[in-house]
């Protein structure tokens, strides 16, 4: 048996707390504008903002949460600190030597295409 509402319920729980991690050291209202943006692109597998809107299933008019996430996005200038966060968030799991493995089939297919 498929258990959907608690599925959905684990996914969100794991987006929002990664979402927590990418947003460090945003205000508030940045903070659920990254989350409902994170949540609407995994929920809806679509980078349009009326289904990302969509997918969030507020209890206002669609048109008022697409001219939300519209507004945030337009005024949203701490692209920065993201990017930051999640360099240092993946750095973290990487380690300091990694191992790096190279096929010489795929060279050799390369240089037979050229």
């Amino acid at each position: 048996m498929n258990y959907f509402t608690s599925n959905t319920n684990e996914m969100k729980r794991k987006i929002v707390n990664f979402t927590k991690k990418m947003s460090n050291g945003l205000k508030k209202p940045e903070k659920k504008f990254v989350t409902d943006i994170l949540y609407g692109l995994s929920a809806n597998k679509d980078i349009k903002i009326s289904n990302i809107a969509r997918s969030l299933q507020e209890d206002i008019k669609l048109d008022n949460t697409i001219e939300r996430l519209c507004k945030h996005l337009d005024s949203f200038d701490n692209r920065n600190v993201v990017n930051d966060n999640y360099f240092n968030y993946i750095n973290s799991m990487i380690p300091e030597y990694p191992i790096t493995i190279f096929d010489d089939s795929d060279i050799t297919n390369i240089w037979e295409k050229i």
